[in-house]
Formats: structure tokens, sequence, C-alpha cells
């Protein structure tokens, strides 16, 4: 039998559309700015529960922001919109001081003017 369970958090989540020019279109992305880490299974319920093709998770680190990438049924190695859609919840957000951040340890995102 299934029992329901509550994905409850503190952080805040986010959906935004990357490759788009209006609204609609584009491919969306899940983005979860957590507190702390959290358990690799509550990341995939909610992953799951999101519905998209890929949900980023993010917390901080004492350099950056770890960053992980699930679909609705499994973790990924890499995700380039779900990462362009969190850099760019940081910099809508102003949860950054600067134009630039790391983003897990492979990647960077740089903020540039439009």
């Amino acid at each position: 039998m299934y029992r329901e369970q509550k994905l409850v958090f503190n952080g805040s989540s986010f959906v935004r559309g990357c490759f788009r020019k209006q609204v609609g279109t584009g491919n969306p992305a899940g983005i979860c700015l957590l507190d702390e880490p959290m358990d690799l299974s509550w990341m995939q319920l909610v992953a799951r529960e999101m519905n998209l093709s890929e949900t980023a998770f993010l917390h901080t680190e004492k350099d950056g922001f770890s960053l992980r990438w699930f679909t609705p049924t499994a973790e990924v190695d890499l995700c380039g919109h779900a990462t362009l859609a969190s850099a760019h919840i940081f910099w809508e957000q102003e949860y950054l001081e600067t134009d630039r951040t790391r983003l897990a340890s492979l990647l960077k995102a740089v903020h540039l003017p439009q």
C-alpha cells in the first residue's frame, strides 16, 4: 500500500524555463535552494513530485554551492539547463553579492550585463 510522505523543507523552490523567448516555451527546470544537504532519497522524491526533466538541488559550501541534479527517476551527472536556471535564480533573487560564483566542483557561472 502506498503511504504519502510529506516533502517539507525550509528552503526555496522555483521553476524556470531556459532557452526560451516567451513564456510557455523552452526547457523548464526545478531549482531547490536548501539550507543544508538533504538525503538522496528525499531529493529523488522531490524531483519526482516536481515532474520536470531535471530538478537542481543546491546548498552553500565554503567557496560556492554544492549542486546535484535529478530527473523524476534518477540522479544525473550533469544538467546544463538546470545549472543555468540555478544561476539565474541566484542573480534574480539577489542571493549573490558578486557577478561570479562556483556551482559544484566543475562549473562556474558568470553574470553578463545585458
